[in-house]
């Protein structure tokens, strides 16, 4: 399945899952790449915040616990300024 980003109106989609209920359909690698696109994007677009709502106690349908997908984000040290984490989730 392509992992593709898309801005609708001021929300943003990152695929997790290949269909509804598909817990674990897409691997850790396709995730990341969603997530290096979103990066990229939003260094293209300083005048954009991007809100990530994960928190540490999220409830998580795509079958990743909180700490998986919290490495999943923070799988490089070049997190553009404007990506905006949830602080208990950093902390996770």
């Amino acid at each position: 399945m392509d992992n593709k980003l898309s801005e609708t109106g001021k929300s943003w989609g990152l695929t997790t899952v290949t269909r509804p209920g598909a817990k674990r359909s897409m691997s850790r690698a396709a995730i990341c790449l969603g997530i290096k696109r979103l990066y990229n994007y939003a260094k293209d677009n300083p005048d954009k915040e991007f809100l990530i709502a994960y928190t540490s106690n999220s409830r998580n349908l795509n079958g990743y616990s909180s700490k998986e997908i919290k490495q999943m984000f923070f799988f490089t040290t070049s997190i553009p300024d404007n990506i905006i984490f949830e602080e208990d989730f950093v902390k996770l």
